[in-house]
């Protein structure tokens, strides 16, 4: 628990970074990491075909956590980094044109860092939805709290894109990533819709 309560020392600081970026990370390396520990625990009774299909989930949700969480170191570095870039100098033509250039490049890597988690753990929706209705249903609490920290660490990286959009260097980058925003916003609120509704059913909201 120590790395933990470092990390959330380093949040809770007056330190430009790490912020909500790299909190969205964590909270989709949570879900993977809760996803896997359902899945474990629902070995036991699986048929020997979902058996192994677990086997090779558990294996792409290794990999997946793993991702993350350097994904939430990333983040963090490439605001620092563009914090560097807003205070080079600019004392003459040559200076201001590079420090807008390194400045629109840290930009485009802070909308790509939270892109990154999203295409990362999107995929854990399927996974999440599969286990509410044939997992372990002594560990449903365990999948519905999986479910909200997807939706928490999916809809945090969304806004930490959309802040960043405005920044980029063309209006074609702008609307395309716009879009994509849409579509994963969309997706999302009907994974919410779903397992809202399924909580429902089983009387935990």
């Amino acid at each position: 628990m120590a790395e933990i309560s470092s990390f959330l020392s380093d949040v809770a600081s007056s330190a430009p970074a790490p912020g909500g970026g790299s909190c969205s990370a964590i909270a989709l390396a949570q879900a993977a990491a809760l996803i896997s520990k359902v899945m474990s625990l629902s070995m036991k009774d699986a048929s020997e075909k979902q058996k192994e299909n677990y086997a090779e989930s558990l294996k792409t949700l290794e990999k997946m956590r793993e991702l993350l969480i350097g994904l939430a170191d990333k983040d963090s570095q490439i605001f620092l980094d563009l914090i560097v870039a807003f205070r080079l100098p600019k004392n003459s033509p040559a200076e201001i044109e590079k420090r807008r250039i390194e400045i629109r490049t840290r930009y485009s890597e802070a909308a790509e860092s939270p892109l990154n988690m999203i295409k990362a753990a999107f995929p854990l929706r399927t996974d999440i939805i599969a286990l509410m209705h044939d997992g372990n249903q002594n560990a449903l609490s365990d999948t519905l709290c999986a479910a909200k920290l997807f939706e928490a660490g999916i809809q945090g990286a969304l806004f930490n894109l959309k802040i960043n959009i405005p920044h980029l260097s063309s209006e074609e980058e702008q609307t395309n990533l716009e879009k994509v925003c849409s579509e994963y916003q969309s997706g999302l609120n009907e994974f919410s819709a779903e397992a809202e509704e399924f909580a429902k059913q089983q009387n935990y909201l």
